[in-house]
Formats: structure tokens, C-alpha cells, sequence
């Protein structure tokens, strides 16, 4: 009876380490971006949209006012900027933001495989509506 106990006590182990895992190889390597994104940015080693000479003359403008004189991209139109220095550290920061998501999408996998319906169910409606909040439909 006590082995019953010790192997449902720890029946939920290889999908903590899985998460435990992913999360900690996108989180390190979002990083790892960012450090380097931010090094190559701040050493002028890539050239940033706005000069960093210019930049104090942008920040007490208002979101509209500021993409109108700047001519920076809205939205998910940061992706075709990301050769800028100044954009590329968005790249670590989307990985970062990413990791739960990411995370849930292989419990749902690996809940699916092993018939765990219930957890299956929670973890696919948890992610549906992380990505529901995520993309600003609602």
C-alpha cells in the first residue's frame, strides 16, 4: 500500500519536469537575447531606429504623437524592424512573455498523449484564454 501512495504521490512528476525544463531553456535563452541585443544596441554596434542622440526629444510625446514623428511600427509590425538595435531586444522580451504559454502548449501535448483528460481540458482552456488575453480580441 505505502508504494501505491509513494507512485501516485509522485504520478504528475514528468510533467512538472517538462515544464520545469522548457521554462527554464526559453527563459535562459530570452535572456541571453536580450543581453546580447541590448549590448549590441547600447555599444552602437547595430544602428537603432531613432539615434540615441534624438531619443530625449520623443519621450514626453503621447503614443500617437510619438509612432507619427518617429515612423515606428505599430503592433506585430515590430517583427519587420527587429535589424534595428533598438527592436531587436523585443525578440528576448517576446520569448520571455512566450514561456507560459509555450510551457502549457506541452502539458496539453503530453496530457493528450498520456489520456489525462482532465488535465488536458483544464490546460487547454487555460491556454485558450491566455491566448484569447494575449491577442486583444477580448
Amino acid at each position: 500500500m505505502e508504494n501505491k501512495t509513494e507512485q501516485s504521490r509522485y504520478e504528475n512528476l514528468p510533467y512538472q519536469a517538462a515544464y520545469g525544463k522548457l521554462s527554464s531553456w526559453v527563459s535562459n535563452l530570452g535572456l541571453a537575447i536580450l543581453t546580447v541585443s541590448f549590448a549590441l544596441y547600447g555599444f552602437g554596434i547595430v544602428e537603432p531606429a531613432i539615434p540615441m542622440d534624438q531619443l530625449t526629444q520623443y519621450w514626453g510625446l503621447s503614443i500617437p504623437d510619438f509612432v507619427a514623428k518617429t515612423g515606428v511600427p505599430t503592433g506585430w509590425r515590430w517583427v519587420t524592424w527587429v535589424d534595428k538595435g533598438d527592436f531587436a531586444n523585443l525578440i528576448g522580451i517576446t520569448l520571455l512573455v512566450s514561456v507560459p504559454s509555450l510551457c502549457y502548449s506541452l502539458l496539453l501535448v503530453m496530457s493528450l498523449r498520456g489520456k489525462k483528460w482532465l488535465i488536458a481540458g483544464m490546460t487547454g482552456l487555460t491556454l485558450v484564454l491566455m491566448l484569447l488575453a494575449a491577442s486583444n480580441l477580448v
